[in-house]
């Protein structure tokens, strides 16, 4: 939904999640600021991305061998 309006506490939330163990994945579609995903993520390998909401559908396997795993 766009570029969140307080990014300093975005990261913030993002890294007290992350402290208490749950992963953060982050997928962006379309036009995204990959720097601020990247805050979310847990990491590169966590980081997704997407030309377009059509497209989203070629991420399912993906994510859903990476959710069966934890």
């Amino acid at each position: 939904d766009g570029d969140s309006k307080n990014k300093a506490s975005t990261f913030y939330e993002a890294h007290k999640a992350r402290e208490n163990g749950i992963t953060m994945v982050a997928i962006g579609v379309g036009d995204m600021n990959v720097e601020e995903l990247k805050g979310i993520a847990n990491g590169t390998d966590f980081l997704f991305t997407t030309k377009s909401y059509d497209t989203l559908t070629d991420l399912t396997q993906t994510l859903t061998n990476m959710a069966c795993q934890a």
